[in-house]
């Protein structure tokens, strides 16, 4: 379905396929799963903490927990972290907020509102463009490792 011919398709098929929310205790697999298929190595490791914060941000909602994992594997890239908590994982789902405008999490996201580092240098704008910046390169080298 990655070929050039096929992307009608691809998209009825995205667009009328619906997966339900993974329970609580499924998000450490799915997760792992889907890390594991682009080569993962368990670097980073994910705390049971993250592990909690990823439902907690998500109600376990698949594209929600892709969209959210993918930012917080660039943001811990740009830091270089080899160890995700949930405190990385609440502010990168901070920022995610604000950058879709929300002043506050919606309601039952079970957001604490904790604040790191992370969260401090964000306001600035600076590395959430370094972190559009870099999930713009990732998207067109994953375009191309379909095209071959």
């Amino acid at each position: 379905m990655a070929s050039p011919e096929l992307e009608q398709l691809a998209q009825r098929v995205i667009a009328t396929h619906h997966l339900e929310p993974v329970a609580a205790g499924e998000v450490s697999g799915y997760l792992s799963h889907r890390l594991k298929l682009v080569g993962w190595d368990q670097d980073p490791r994910f705390d049971a903490g993250a592990i909690a914060a990823f439902y907690r941000h998500t109600g376990g909602i698949p594209r929600r927990l892709n969209t959210l994992a993918h930012r917080v594997l660039l943001a811990g890239g740009v830091e270089q972290r080899h160890a995700i908590d949930a405190s990385f994982v609440d502010a990168v789902a901070a920022d995610l907020a604000r950058d879709a405008g929300e002043e506050q999490p919606r309601p039952g996201t079970g957001f604490q509102g904790r604040r790191t580092a992370l969260a401090a240098n964000l306001s600035d704008g600076t590395l959430t463009r370094r972190v559009i910046e870099l999930e713009q390169r990732l998207e067109q080298n994953e375009k191309r490792c379909a095209a071959s």
